[in-house]
């Protein structure tokens, strides 16, 4: 999360605004606690613009073990099959 907010040029404080939320929110999701509401994960996933920053939120979803990996793969193409 926090590199997708440092490419984007926003503090935690402007990214909570746009996520609905408190920069102290923020501040927990860089630090992987609490699993982040489907919702604000979609929308920090319109936001990202590398795939590395979509792989680092799966990756930190796999270790709160919110998801796993056979349920879900980043190699798959758009459009494709997605089994979340």
């Amino acid at each position: 999360m926090k590199s997708i907010r440092n490419r984007r040029g926003l503090s935690q404080v402007q990214l909570a605004q746009l996520l609905n939320c408190t920069q102290n929110t923020i501040s927990r999701y860089e630090q992987s606690t609490p699993i982040p509401s489907v919702i604000r994960l979609r929308k920090l996933l319109d936001l990202a613009t590398e795939q590395a920053d979509i792989e680092a939120i799966i990756g930190q979803l796999r270790n709160a073990g919110a998801i796993f990996s056979h349920e879900f793969s980043t190699d798959r193409q758009l459009g494709g099959e997605c089994n979340v």
